[in-house]
């Protein structure tokens, strides 16, 4: 007779690898797409895999925002701005202030790799014996606000590159 529990197990590692597989597909499909819609509709499918690792792997609270948040804004904005903006074939040529652009790559390199190296990064033996479900928020937040601050930081910073870029590309030319 066989055991429910192997065959709970091997169905879960089943449905595990056939997520992955899929997310991994939709991603790779989201970087060589030529046309852009499909690309954003790629991103969304990839996001709904990972969606579903999370919820596999009992983090039924990261799968849920995974959906709101990523599938549910980012992945429809992403759509919708590219669906809405004028689409120019072949524009003019772009200057490039090479030195200008060279320093500041320079620049955040060096502060990359100062924080990197400046910040005692927590390894898995210094968390808690016990770690935090992951569905449980109070856990997820305490985590990220106590052990996990410096990541959060630069993800903090990494998003204000992120907006301002956005700011000075949705000027426009004549706006610069």
């Amino acid at each position: 007779m066989i055991d429910p529990g192997t065959v709970g197990a091997a169905l879960e590692t089943a449905v595990f690898g056939l997520l992955a597989l899929v997310t991994v597909f939709f991603a790779i499909f989201v970087v060589i797409a030529k046309d852009v819609v499909r690309a954003g509709l790629a991103l969304i499918m990839c996001m709904f895999g990972v969606a579903g690792l999370y919820i596999l792997l009992n983090a039924q609270f990261l799968g849920v925002i995974q959906v709101l948040v990523y599938i549910g804004a980012i992945g429809v904005l992403i759509l919708f701005a590219v669906m809405l903006t004028k689409r120019e074939i072949g524009g003019g040529p772009v200057q490039i202030n090479r030195p200008l652009a060279f320093l500041v790559c320079l620049l955040f390199v060096a502060v990359v790799v100062t924080g990197a190296f400046g910040t005692s990064w927590n390894t898995v033996s210094e968390l808690p014996e016990n770690p935090a479900d992951p569905s449980n928020i109070e856990g997820i937040g305490m985590l990220i606000f106590t052990h996990f601050v410096a990541p959060f930081e630069v993800l903090s910073i990494v998003l204000l590159a992120s907006l301002i870029g956005a700011i000075y590309m949705a000027k426009g030319e004549g706006n610069r």
